[in-house]
Protein backbone atom coordinates (compact mmCIF):
# COMPACT_ATOMS: atom_id res chain seq x y z
CA UNK A 1 0.00 0.00 0.00
CA UNK A 2 1.39 3.38 -1.02
CA UNK A 3 1.34 6.06 1.66
CA UNK A 4 -1.13 8.92 1.20
CA UNK A 5 0.09 11.26 -1.53
CA UNK A 6 -0.10 15.02 -1.46
CA UNK A 7 -2.41 15.96 -4.29
CA UNK A 8 -0.47 18.85 -5.80
CA UNK A 9 2.84 16.97 -5.68
CA UNK A 10 1.67 13.80 -7.42
CA UNK A 11 -0.17 15.71 -10.16
CA UNK A 12 2.77 18.01 -10.83
CA UNK A 13 5.11 15.02 -10.93
CA UNK A 14 2.81 13.21 -13.33
CA UNK A 15 2.72 16.23 -15.65
CA UNK A 16 6.50 16.17 -15.87
CA UNK A 17 6.37 12.47 -16.74
CA UNK A 18 3.74 12.82 -19.47
CA UNK A 19 5.19 12.41 -22.93
CA UNK A 20 3.64 15.60 -24.31
CA UNK A 21 4.30 19.31 -24.39
CA UNK A 22 0.61 20.22 -24.46
CA UNK A 23 0.11 23.32 -22.33
CA UNK A 24 -3.45 22.24 -21.55
CA UNK A 25 -2.16 19.69 -19.01
CA UNK A 26 -0.46 22.37 -16.96
CA UNK A 27 -3.41 24.76 -17.18
CA UNK A 28 -5.99 22.05 -16.44
CA UNK A 29 -4.16 20.81 -13.36
CA UNK A 30 -3.59 24.37 -12.14
CA UNK A 31 -7.31 25.15 -12.49
CA UNK A 32 -8.32 21.93 -10.77
CA UNK A 33 -5.96 22.47 -7.84
CA UNK A 34 -6.96 26.13 -7.52
CA UNK A 35 -10.63 25.12 -7.41
CA UNK A 36 -9.99 22.54 -4.70
CA UNK A 37 -7.92 24.99 -2.64
CA UNK A 38 -10.73 27.55 -2.83
CA UNK A 39 -13.71 25.26 -2.25
CA UNK A 40 -12.24 22.29 -0.36
CA UNK A 41 -9.07 23.45 1.43
CA UNK A 42 -9.28 20.45 3.74
CA UNK A 43 -8.54 18.05 0.86
CA UNK A 44 -4.81 17.39 0.65
CA UNK A 45 -4.40 13.76 -0.42
CA UNK A 46 -5.22 12.04 -3.68
CA UNK A 47 -7.18 9.34 -1.85
CA UNK A 48 -9.53 12.01 -0.41
CA UNK A 49 -10.81 13.09 -3.82
CA UNK A 50 -14.39 12.10 -4.62
CA UNK A 51 -16.40 12.35 -7.80
CA UNK A 52 -19.07 14.32 -5.95
CA UNK A 53 -18.52 17.04 -4.83
CA UNK A 54 -14.88 17.51 -5.89
CA UNK A 55 -14.80 16.40 -9.54
CA UNK A 56 -18.35 17.30 -10.50
CA UNK A 57 -18.01 20.61 -8.68
CA UNK A 58 -14.99 21.50 -10.80
CA UNK A 59 -16.79 20.53 -14.00
CA UNK A 60 -19.67 22.85 -13.06
CA UNK A 61 -17.15 25.59 -12.26
CA UNK A 62 -15.69 25.34 -15.77
CA UNK A 63 -19.17 25.96 -17.19
CA UNK A 64 -19.57 29.09 -15.05
CA UNK A 65 -16.32 30.83 -15.96
CA UNK A 66 -16.60 34.51 -16.86
CA UNK A 67 -15.54 35.21 -19.55
CA UNK A 68 -16.90 31.80 -20.64
CA UNK A 69 -14.60 29.04 -21.82
CA UNK A 70 -15.14 27.50 -25.23
CA UNK A 71 -16.90 24.14 -25.48
CA UNK A 72 -13.63 22.57 -26.59
CA UNK A 73 -11.73 23.97 -23.60
CA UNK A 74 -14.39 22.75 -21.14
CA UNK A 75 -14.05 19.26 -22.61
CA UNK A 76 -10.27 19.12 -22.88
CA UNK A 77 -9.45 20.21 -19.31
CA UNK A 78 -11.30 17.31 -17.60
CA UNK A 79 -9.91 14.90 -20.21
CA UNK A 80 -6.36 16.05 -19.42
CA UNK A 81 -6.76 15.74 -15.64
CA UNK A 82 -8.56 12.39 -15.97
CA UNK A 83 -5.70 11.03 -18.06
CA UNK A 84 -3.23 11.95 -15.34
CA UNK A 85 -5.44 10.37 -12.67
CA UNK A 86 -5.71 7.16 -14.69
CA UNK A 87 -1.95 6.95 -15.00
CA UNK A 88 -1.59 7.50 -11.26
CA UNK A 89 -4.10 4.72 -10.58
CA UNK A 90 -2.23 2.44 -12.98
CA UNK A 91 0.97 3.09 -11.01
CA UNK A 92 -0.66 2.06 -7.75
CA UNK A 93 -1.77 5.37 -6.26
CA UNK A 94 -5.02 5.44 -4.32
CA UNK A 95 -7.49 6.93 -6.84
CA UNK A 96 -11.23 6.46 -6.44
CA UNK A 97 -12.60 4.50 -9.45
CA UNK A 98 -15.42 7.01 -10.01
CA UNK A 99 -12.90 9.79 -10.55
CA UNK A 100 -11.54 8.22 -13.72
CA UNK A 101 -14.90 7.13 -15.11
CA UNK A 102 -16.01 9.37 -17.95
CA UNK A 103 -19.48 10.94 -17.89
CA UNK A 104 -21.79 9.33 -20.43
CA UNK A 105 -22.95 11.60 -23.20
CA UNK A 106 -26.61 11.24 -22.23
CA UNK A 107 -25.95 11.65 -18.50
CA UNK A 108 -27.21 14.93 -17.09
CA UNK A 109 -25.03 16.52 -14.45
CA UNK A 110 -26.92 17.91 -11.46
CA UNK A 111 -27.31 21.65 -11.82
CA UNK A 112 -26.00 23.76 -8.93
CA UNK A 113 -28.45 26.08 -7.28
CA UNK A 114 -28.14 29.68 -8.40
CA UNK A 115 -27.91 32.38 -5.80
CA UNK A 116 -28.91 35.92 -6.52
CA UNK A 117 -28.48 39.01 -4.42
CA UNK A 118 -30.81 41.95 -4.40
CA UNK A 119 -29.52 45.48 -4.33
CA UNK A 120 -31.87 45.92 -1.35
CA UNK A 121 -29.71 43.58 0.73
CA UNK A 122 -27.44 45.00 3.39
CA UNK A 123 -24.02 46.05 2.05
CA UNK A 124 -20.78 45.36 3.90
CA UNK A 125 -20.86 47.70 6.92
CA UNK A 126 -17.10 48.39 6.96
CA UNK A 127 -16.45 48.82 3.25
CA UNK A 128 -19.52 50.90 2.39
CA UNK A 129 -18.31 54.14 4.07
CA UNK A 130 -14.95 53.86 2.27
CA UNK A 131 -16.45 53.49 -1.19
CA UNK A 132 -19.19 56.04 -0.49
CA UNK A 133 -16.51 58.57 0.42
CA UNK A 134 -14.84 57.98 -2.94
CA UNK A 135 -18.18 58.28 -4.74
CA UNK A 136 -18.85 61.64 -3.11
CA UNK A 137 -15.40 62.83 -4.19
CA UNK A 138 -16.06 61.74 -7.75
CA UNK A 139 -19.40 63.56 -7.73
CA UNK A 140 -17.54 66.86 -8.11
CA UNK A 141 -16.23 65.86 -11.54
CA UNK A 142 -18.70 63.28 -12.91
CA UNK A 143 -22.21 63.58 -14.26
CA UNK A 144 -25.06 62.66 -11.87
CA UNK A 145 -25.96 59.60 -13.93
CA UNK A 146 -22.36 58.36 -13.83
CA UNK A 147 -22.23 58.89 -10.08
CA UNK A 148 -25.47 56.92 -9.71
CA UNK A 149 -23.99 54.03 -11.70
CA UNK A 150 -20.92 53.98 -9.44
CA UNK A 151 -23.16 53.93 -6.37
CA UNK A 152 -25.29 51.04 -7.69
CA UNK A 153 -22.18 49.06 -8.70
CA UNK A 154 -20.61 49.58 -5.27
CA UNK A 155 -23.79 48.58 -3.46
CA UNK A 156 -24.24 45.43 -5.53
CA UNK A 157 -20.66 44.39 -4.89
CA UNK A 158 -20.81 45.15 -1.17
CA UNK A 159 -24.08 43.24 -0.78
CA UNK A 160 -22.47 40.25 -2.45
CA UNK A 161 -19.35 40.45 -0.27
CA UNK A 162 -21.39 40.79 2.90
CA UNK A 163 -23.51 37.78 1.95
CA UNK A 164 -20.65 35.52 0.85
CA UNK A 165 -17.62 36.77 2.83
CA UNK A 166 -18.86 38.49 6.00
CA UNK A 167 -15.56 37.67 7.74
CA UNK A 168 -13.63 40.25 5.67
CA UNK A 169 -12.58 43.27 7.68
CA UNK A 170 -10.12 45.13 5.40
CA UNK A 171 -10.14 46.15 1.75
CA UNK A 172 -6.65 44.69 1.44
CA UNK A 173 -8.18 41.25 1.97
CA UNK A 174 -10.19 41.48 -1.23
CA UNK A 175 -8.78 39.32 -4.02
CA UNK A 176 -9.53 38.94 -7.71
CA UNK A 177 -10.43 35.30 -7.01
CA UNK A 178 -12.76 34.50 -5.32
CA UNK A 179 -14.22 37.92 -4.49
CA UNK A 180 -14.28 39.76 -7.81
CA UNK A 181 -14.79 36.67 -9.98
CA UNK A 182 -17.54 35.50 -7.67
CA UNK A 183 -19.33 38.83 -8.03
CA UNK A 184 -19.02 38.65 -11.82
CA UNK A 185 -20.71 35.25 -11.78
CA UNK A 186 -23.37 36.67 -9.48
CA UNK A 187 -24.12 39.44 -11.97
CA UNK A 188 -24.59 36.82 -14.69
CA UNK A 189 -27.15 34.99 -12.54
CA UNK A 190 -29.31 37.94 -11.56
CA UNK A 191 -33.08 37.57 -11.80
CA UNK A 192 -34.36 39.34 -13.79
CA UNK A 193 -31.16 39.04 -15.84
CA UNK A 194 -28.92 42.03 -16.44
CA UNK A 195 -27.94 42.95 -19.98
CA UNK A 196 -24.29 42.43 -21.00
CA UNK A 197 -23.90 46.21 -21.24
CA UNK A 198 -25.17 46.68 -17.67
CA UNK A 199 -22.80 44.04 -16.32
CA UNK A 200 -19.88 45.61 -18.12
CA UNK A 201 -20.81 49.10 -16.90
CA UNK A 202 -20.96 47.95 -13.27
CA UNK A 203 -17.59 46.24 -13.54
CA UNK A 204 -15.93 49.33 -15.03
CA UNK A 205 -17.49 51.55 -12.36
CA UNK A 206 -16.29 49.31 -9.53
CA UNK A 207 -12.77 49.15 -10.96
CA UNK A 208 -12.77 52.93 -11.19
CA UNK A 209 -13.66 53.19 -7.51
CA UNK A 210 -10.99 50.76 -6.43
CA UNK A 211 -8.38 52.50 -8.53
CA UNK A 212 -9.22 55.75 -6.74
CA UNK A 213 -9.04 54.05 -3.36
CA UNK A 214 -5.62 52.59 -4.14
CA UNK A 215 -4.25 55.89 -5.43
Amino acid sequence: MIAPDLLDQVLEARIRAVDTRARCYHVAVHRFLAYLERKFPQVHCLSELRRDPHWLGWVHCLHEEDPPLSNFTRRIYPIAVRRLLRELARDGHAVQPDLIRAVKKNQQLPQPARRTYSSRSQPHPLFEPILESRIQSLATSLRPRTVAIHRVAARRFLCYVQSEFPQLTQLSQLQHDPHMLGWLRCLCHQEPPLSPDSRQTYVYALRHLFQDVVT
